[in-house]
């Protein structure tokens, strides 16, 4: 019995069976490097993600560790980072709210079956090649979009960079929330915020590399 289309069948959908066999050991001391760069970047990006979407930090580390493991089996691309997004660590926070009081372990149940959910979605999209329903979404809307939950994200991160509680509520609310609470600012906190930014954009445009 011939078990070559099995197997093909089979590295179709578990790519790492197809480029694991022709691993040469010379590449280890650069693959070594990338992990340790995806490492500092990946951690504080999944602790600071975990926060916006209302869950302890330690389930941004999880996530992240999970997304790592299943790209490693089942990508295809040899130069692709996966990771926390801010932009659905957002939108989370704004739908698990209609359901459960911040903080609670019902928040933690329903974020994580939303996160599920999302991916079961996306397998069996990815499943009936279903790819083509990106073509009918604006750029534009979409661009609009992602503006405005960076202004939102700015807006929800404002307490913790002025070291003052953060209000409760909407966006405008968390705004005003600061406005009214500014004499209270951490001078420390708000210190080290600002100068982790501007040495963030600083490095940017001075040392890019």
């Amino acid at each position: 019995m011939d078990d070559r289309p099995a197997a093909e069948g089979l590295r179709r959908y578990l790519p790492i069976l197809d480029w694991l066999p022709n691993y040469q050991a010379q590449w280890v001391r650069f693959d070594v490097i990338a992990a340790l760069s995806v490492w500092a970047l990946l951690v504080p990006q999944g602790i600071a993600y975990a926060t916006i979407a209302g869950v302890p930090a330690q389930y941004g580390l999880y996530a992240a560790l999970g997304a790592l493991v299943g790209y490693a089996l089942f990508g295809t691309a040899g130069q692709v980072i996966t990771g926390p997004s801010a932009a659905i660590a957002a939108v989370s926070a704004s739908v698990v709210a209609l359901w459960a009081a911040a903080g609670s372990a019902d928040w933690i149940s329903y974020t994580a079956t939303l996160a599920v959910s999302a991916g079961v979605i996306y397998v069996l999209l990815g499943w009936f090649r279903m790819g083509w329903v990106s073509h009918f979404l604006s750029g534009a809307v979409l661009g609009g979009f992602v503006f405005g939950f960076g202004v939102g994200l700015i807006v929800h991160q404002m307490p913790k960079i002025f070291g003052i509680p953060g209000a409760e509520g909407s966006y405008f609310d968390v705004l005003v929330g600061v406005i009214r609470d500014l004499p209270d600012t951490s001078v420390p906190t708000f210190v080290v915020g600002v100068g982790s930014i501007a040495l963030l954009l600083l490095m940017r445009r001075f040392a890019p590399a």
